[in-house]
């Protein structure tokens, strides 16, 4: 299965394929990223643990590299499985031209548009819109003014991809792939153990069989936020950090190794006492996988940390 992602240069392709490949920033097989015109010839990346599907990152269309008079002939689209035409702002010729040339041959395409979290924030700044309305606007824009039917057109962040349409994208574009792609859910119900309250539907927990009651059920232990800790993350020093309680075993490149005690006040949780996270952080976390410090000093640079289990 070969899909391509095709558009103009600078609308944020390789990192959309980044982040539909679910990678971790600079791991191995990320695809270069940068404010410079980065894909000069077509590159092609496989799908983790699952090579058979593959996404051709194509050069921007539009540069003196890639001429847009040019483009379609040289990428030859028609013989793609799938394509996906990527956007960053209002429609261009070239995107009008891609989405015609695809539908004279019959090749499913999915229209992105990115960046969807610069524009809220904009809007939100020069004209008080909140994110339902900034969103609405650019459906209509597209669907009114370019003819573009809502089941192919997905509003996306790379930089939050478990927000907007993302994971719409990810299901549509990847059918095969669901069980795959399915992520623990933050926001999923409690899980509630037979014979509790909650999973035989009675009001007090004394219409509950006792055994749930009994004294070997262990009480909870550790805060919100260290629990959401636990596991092994690593940051862009390849170092390790295995949470384990309040204890976090590390572990540097050059193979020396400490234990940091965790600390937790006021709601929040300290990485030795000059950097620090709440619940709100954690959240984030789970969604896209990327833990963020928080400096007490300003001086100091953020500490990022990334899931690796």
């Amino acid at each position: 299965m070969n899909v391509a992602v095709v558009g103009n240069s600078g609308v944020g392709k390789s990192l959309l394929i980044n982040k539909l490949r679910k990678l971790r920033p600079h791991a191995e097989g990320w695809a270069p990223v940068g404010v410079n015109e980065t894909t000069m010839r077509p590159q092609m990346y496989p799908f983790p643990n699952q090579h058979s599907v593959r996404l051709w990152d194509l050069p921007g269309a539009g540069t003196t590299a890639v001429p847009a008079a040019t483009y379609l002939q040289d990428m030859g689209l028609r013989y793609f499985d799938q394509v996906i035409v990527v956007t960053a702002g209002r429609f261009t010729e070239m995107e009008v031209a891609l989405r015609a040339e695809l539908e004279s041959h019959c090749v499913p395409y999915y229209l992105v548009r990115t960046k969807v979290d610069q524009d809220i924030w904009n809007n939100r700044e020069d004209n008080f819109a909140d994110q339902p309305k900034t969103l609405q606007i650019i459906r209509e824009d597209l669907e009114q003014k370019h003819s573009v039917k809502s089941h192919c057109l997905y509003l996306v962040s790379s930089r939050d991809p478990e927000e907007f349409d993302m994971p719409r994208l990810m299901a549509d574009l990847f059918p095969c792939l669901r069980k795959q792609l399915q992520q623990l859910d933050p926001l999923a119900p409690s899980f509630c153990p037979a014979g509790s309250p909650q999973a035989l539907g009675v009001v007090t927990a004394a219409a509950a069989p006792p055994a749930w009651h009994d004294s070997w059920a262990l009480p909870i232990a550790l805060s919100v936020i260290i629990a959401g800790l636990q596991g092994r993350w690593g940051d862009s020093y390849s170092a390790s950090y295995l949470v384990q309680n309040s204890s976090c075993h590390v572990t540097l490149s050059t193979g020396s190794n400490a234990v940091v005690i965790l600390s937790q006040q006021d709601g929040v949780v300290w990485w030795c006492s000059r950097w620090y996270i709440n619940e709100e952080a954690l959240l984030k976390a789970r969604r896209n996988r990327e833990l963020r410090w928080t400096p007490v000093n300003l001086q100091d640079k953020p500490l990022v940390w990334y899931w690796c289990d």
